[in-house]
């Protein structure tokens, strides 16, 4: 019986069962990169020990910490866990000094050996728009409108691929949505990269798809669609 009680006890003493973050005594990791687009400088980029891609708002699992400079440049030094995973986020939404009308990138490193050295190179963050798409059957056709949209998340992610990151799917857009005749009308909330498009692609029944395309910036933030 104490054998057994031994055994399960082993794995919390080896790593932490609450999740603490195991810092790696002598080993620290320089984190670097360049912001580019508007407004690029005082933006917080942050390491964090992590279990996936999503930032945790606990602040003592944050490894290191900087800003980027005026024009656009973040250089720090990092701790490292051998506990975690490793996440590098920029403009992170957990942090008290998130920038609410830019985007944010996070890099996902669980390849189990960390780099020294992690040069981002060039981010282009983008401006986020919330942008409202207003949906509308004034005429009362008694169609059936089937739609889905396609546009550039201000929100991504990159997970280490070798030494190099790679930018993961987005399946947002695999979604279709409906509206029947006597629906109400409809407003959809849509994070939208400012700069870019947003697709609008319809069809009533089983007709042909069409498709609207948006250009999407501050002044431009709202659609309406009536049919």
């Amino acid at each position: 019986m104490k054998t057994k009680v031994f055994l399960l006890l082993l794995p919390c003493l080896l790593f932490s069962c609450n999740g603490d973050v195991q810092i790696e005594d002598n080993r620290r990791l320089l984190v670097s990169g360049s912001i580019t687009g508007n407004a690029p400088d005082n933006i917080s980029v942050v390491t964090m020990g992590a279990y996936n891609m999503e930032p945790d708002d606990n602040p003592d699992k944050i490894l290191g910490f900087g800003k980027s400079n005026q024009n656009g440049k973040f250089s720090f030094t990092s701790l490292d866990t051998y506990s975690h995973n490793l996440l590098i986020s920029i403009n992170s939404k957990v942090l008290d000094d998130y920038k609410e009308n830019m985007g944010s990138y996070y890099f996902y490193d669980d390849s189990g050996i960390h780099q020294l050295s992690y040069d981002l190179g060039e981010i282009n963050l983008p401006q986020k728009v919330s942008f409202d798409f207003n949906i509308e059957n004034t005429s009362g056709t008694s169609d059936t409108l089937y739609y889905s949209f396609k546009y550039e998340n201000p929100v991504k992610y990159f997970v280490r691929a070798t030494n190099d990151f790679e930018e993961v799917e987005d399946n947002s857009y695999v979604t279709v949505y409906e509206i029947l005749p006597l629906s109400e009308p409809r407003v959809h909330h849509i994070d939208v990269a400012a700069g870019s498009d947003l697709k609008f692609i319809y069809n009533f029944g089983d007709q042909a798809a069409q498709e609207i395309t948006v250009s999407v910036n501050s002044e431009t933030n709202s659609y309406d669609f009536e049919y």
